[in-house]
């Protein structure tokens, strides 16, 4: 493993956790699902081909709706009239996938997507009432799309959304389509009805304005006032496959990523798979499968696409078998090199007469046509997610959260003043770590991890 790798996952996972999945608490079976607060419900429609002469029209047998927690709801669905009702608890959001199963079988045929403001799911983080319904939805087999028959404005009433916000986060959400994949070991079984989950999550590292890595002197900054003086820049991501899914293979188990699209080499010569390896296990049935990049270089001399490649992703693990992820989309908000609409929080540590740090401040801003101003309450609902540590496995990542490392950075093993990663709320404006003693003199380094709602991870870290 390289040092540019080894760099580029501490700074995505010193504050975040490995799991991503309901289930991770131990024992091969998901967290107990909890109680229902929400509906939505509609009847499908037409199925079509988009025109496309010969393609065989398949009716739905099945409406799964999919949290971006990674939580399943299987609908209420009558196959005569075509009317379903799934019960589903709100708070984040949710793909919602139309599919048919024959036999062996699973084929997806829409997705719930609003073309108006570009949704590929519906952001039901706060909503109004307890019930959404989408009227009458179309479904293009070709386009993979579900499009349902209520107006902008309505959704945008139930959502609680202002236009705003709706198309901010209609530029975060693309990602929420991976989360259709719900056979993706192709066993004909639905992986939720089985104890199974797979998900093929992006994170993102990012530098300060137009710094490579960490910057120093940024620390210093937030010293009893904010800093306003950077700025995060996406410089690099990871595409990493998470899987619940016993028996684990061995750490170190090489794979095969294939990608949607070739991807050049710094030869000129395109590649269309890059070999990955298994690198990590928990509770005996959860690993990872993880290639690492950084911009515009991977490992294995890449060159890497800005925005995370569109279209179907394969991997094949030595001794465990094939798992497809089809619909990936990229968000621009993810791509590498980018500021415009990226929301993120500035911070003051306050201090007390004996130089200990008492609590930190902070607040969101957003950069437009290259001018950061503070976000809105309604744009950073829509974008950010505010999850909190979890100890039953349902949302296993914090998020806002941050960290802070004494003494120097990288710290001793073991570190002897090891601080766990400190949830904050994103609806606050300041956090308690009066309990850390921690000297504002010794900080070596300070960071911050915090999520979208499509489940997208960002990092960043500031040297002393």
């Amino acid at each position: 493993m390289t040092k540019k790798r080894i760099a580029l996952i501490a700074a995505l996972f010193l504050v975040s956790g490995v799991c991503f999945f309901n289930g991770c608490g131990g024992g091969n079976s998901p967290a107990p699902t909890p109680v229902t607060n929400y509906t939505i419900s509609g009847q499908v429609g037409t199925v079509t081909a988009s025109g496309v002469h010969g393609t065989a029209i398949l009716p739905v047998t099945d409406v799964i709706a999919i949290g971006a927690n990674a939580q399943h709801y299987l609908a209420t669905y009558n196959t005569t009239t075509g009317s379903f009702e799934v019960k589903i608890v709100s708070g984040c959001p949710y793909a919602v996938g139309f599919y048919n199963k024959t036999g062996s079988t699973i084929t997806l045929l829409g997705y719930l997507r609003q073309e108006q403001v570009n949704w590929h799911s519906l952001p039901l983080m706060d909503p109004t009432g307890e019930v959404t319904n989408l009227g009458t939805v179309e479904i293009d087999m070709v386009s993979i799309e579900a499009i349902p028959s209520i107006s902008l404005d309505d959704i945008l009433s139930q959502t609680n959304m202002d236009a705003a916000a709706a198309n901010l986060y209609g530029q975060v959400d693309g990602v929420m389509s991976i989360f259709t994949n719900v056979d993706v070991d192709s066993n004909g079984v639905y992986d939720f009805l089985e104890s199974k989950a797979y998900l093929l999550q992006i994170t993102i590292g990012t530098g300060l304005s137009s710094t490579e890595g960490m910057p120093t002197g940024e620390v210093d900054r937030m010293l009893n006032q904010f800093n306003e003086t950077y700025y995060p820049v996406p410089n690099a991501y990871q595409i990493i496959f998470h899987a619940i899914d016993a028996p684990n293979p061995s750490v170190g188990t090489l794979g095969t990523i294939y990608f949607p699209v070739p991807i050049t080499g710094v030869d000129g010569i395109p590649r269309t798979s890059l070999v990955g390896d298994v690198w990590g296990g928990v509770s005996g049935h959860i690993w990872n499968f993880m290639l690492a990049s950084t911009h515009s270089v991977v490992e294995g001399e890449l060159i890497y696409p800005t925005v995370v490649p569109s279209g179907t992703y394969t991997f094949e693990v030595a001794g465990k078998g094939t798992y497809t992820f089809n619909n990936v989309t990229g968000s621009p908000l993810a791509a590498v090199g980018t500021t415009e609409s990226l929301i993120f929080p500035v911070f003051k540590m306050v201090t007390n007469e004996a130089g200990y740090v008492t609590t930190i401040h902070y607040k969101w801003m957003i950069r437009e046509d290259g001018v950061t101003r503070e976000a809105t309450a309604s744009e950073v609902k829509a974008v950010i997610v505010d999850t909190a540590m979890s100890s039953n496995g349902t949302l296993v990542e914090a998020s806002p959260s941050l960290g802070i490392v004494e003494g120097s950075y990288p710290p001793p093993d073991p570190d002897p003043n090891y601080h766990a990663p400190k949830k904050i709320a994103r609806d606050s404006s300041y956090v308690d770590i009066s309990d850390w003693n921690v000297r504002f003199e010794n900080i070596a380094l300070f960071s911050c991890n915090y999520k979208l709602n499509s489940d997208i991870s960002l990092s960043f870290m500031f040297l002393k």
